[in-house]
């Protein structure tokens, strides 16, 4: 595990450069599966292909040559996270669009997965000369979801590792799933619901706020 004020000292893996076979003039920050091409603006919406069979990934379309820092802003967190398997990523020949490859750590959960959606939004803020992590996910100069902020302790609990949801699935009687209108920012927006975030494998009593974080 690192700390946030921690300069990075490796560097996040791409595979080799992928031809971009479709228009270049793409709308930022939109997410897309790799196959049929469709791009989606709204993250809870986009929750329902990646719960479909064989999603491993997506393209993100970003601002104009940031697809390095994007992927070294996810890979600082997983380094913060200490995960021992990380994201991988293919830049494309759209300086615009970059293709993600999430590790299962992220693919593992609903709820992972509704905050790594957010990452590569966030990322489009940090500088990795700067390294402004801190204030790229904590007060980014743009949103990357309506409600991001009241998440905060969430997001803040989660980087100390309390990784799993302690909470109802958002599941219908039916079997069907309602993440569409339950992704991150609705489901930790309330003061208290950072608590519902604990430890894998184990249940402690819930750390006050206060103590998480400086």
């Amino acid at each position: 595990m690192i700390l946030i004020s921690t300069p990075l000292t490796k560097q996040p893996e791409f595979r080799e450069l992928e031809q971009w076979q479709h228009p270049h003039d793409v709308a930022t920050h939109r997410f897309s599966i790799f196959s049929p091409m469709k791009w989606e603006n709204c993250r809870e919406r986009f929750s329902g292909p990646m719960k479909k069979e064989g999603f491993t990934g997506f393209y993100f379309s970003h601002d104009e040559d940031k697809g390095d820092a994007i992927a070294q802003f996810i890979f600082k967190t997983e380094e913060i996270l200490n995960l021992a398997e990380k994201t991988t990523y293919t830049k494309t020949t759209c300086n615009k669009v970059l293709k993600i490859h999430m590790s299962d750590f992220w693919m593992a959960s609903y709820v992972r997965r509704s905050l790594f959606t957010i990452l590569p939004r966030l990322g489009n803020h940090y500088n990795g000369e700067k390294d402004n992590y801190e204030k790229s996910i904590f007060s980014p100069s743009r949103s990357p979801s309506l409600g991001y902020v009241e998440t905060l302790p969430a997001v803040k609990r989660f980087l100390y590792g309390f990784t799993t949801y302690d909470g109802i699935d958002p599941v219908n009687a039916d079997g069907s799933t309602y993440l569409e209108t339950n992704g991150w920012c609705r489901m930790f927006k309330h003061s208290d619901s950072w608590k519902k975030l604990i430890k894998e494998n184990n249940r402690p009593t819930p750390v006050g706020v206060g103590k998480l974080w400086g």
